[in-house]
């Protein structure tokens, strides 16, 4: 993907339901925990999802589909199943937490969700974020720009301070997916619509004429 593409798709929104826990941080943990990440004492992945690992593999694979692209396509399934156990696995373990099913309208840059209580706005917030229906977790920290009264509850709009490349890559891609299949679900629904439509007015099955 092109760097103008990745841009583009970064700022694409979407309504999605997603599993989500949240904590507020102070900006001192906040800067303690990147530091971690800087040095190597902390990372933000679980050892089997570790980018080092993805990229050295679809490396071999390329070259592997270059040679033989049948083998090299029945590898990337099998690594493709693989990462969806892996997933599953560690999901089993993330909704033992205090992750919760909450509709949001969600990009690479930010969501928004709604909440019972207010969070005030400037507040940073540690985001653990499940992709379903893969159940692919991620692991970002936000900030909140926006908090505002919505159907009885508020909404708190909430802006990425921090996402490795590799999750956001992950999360751009699990929102490509689900526009396509939101647009295509729409058009299929406007189809059987008019369909639904010209049955209604005889224009498929017209009535004989006595």
């Amino acid at each position: 993907m092109s760097k103008k593409d990745h841009d583009r798709r970064s700022h694409i929104r979407i309504k999605d339901q997603v599993l989500l826990e949240y904590k507020e941080i102070t900006p001192e943990e906040l800067r303690e925990t990147l530091n971690a990440y800087k040095e190597g004492t902390k990372v933000p992945w679980n050892q089997c999802n570790h980018p080092y690992f993805s990229q050295s593999l679809h490396g071999a694979l390329k070259k592997l589909k270059e040679k033989d692209e049948n083998l090299g396509k029945v590898l990337e399934l099998i690594d493709q199943k693989l990462d969806l156990i892996i997933n599953l696995l560690d999901a089993n373990k993330k909704e033992k937490s205090s992750a919760q099913l909450y509709k949001v309208d969600i990009s690479a840059m930010g969501l928004a969700f709604l909440s019972k209580q207010p969070i005030k706005v400037g507040q940073y917030l540690d985001l653990t974020i499940g992709l379903l229906p893969a159940k692919i977790f991620i692991n970002c920290f936000g900030k909140v720009i926006r908090c505002s009264e919505c159907e009885g509850m508020y909404k708190i709009a909430v802006k990425f301070v921090w996402i490795s490349e590799a999750d956001q890559d992950k999360l751009i891609e699990h929102i490509f997916q689900r526009q396509v299949l939101q647009l295509r679900l729409r058009r299929e629904i406007k189809e059987q619509q008019a369909a639904q439509e010209a049955i209604k007015d005889g224009e498929i099955f017209p009535r004989s004429e006595d």
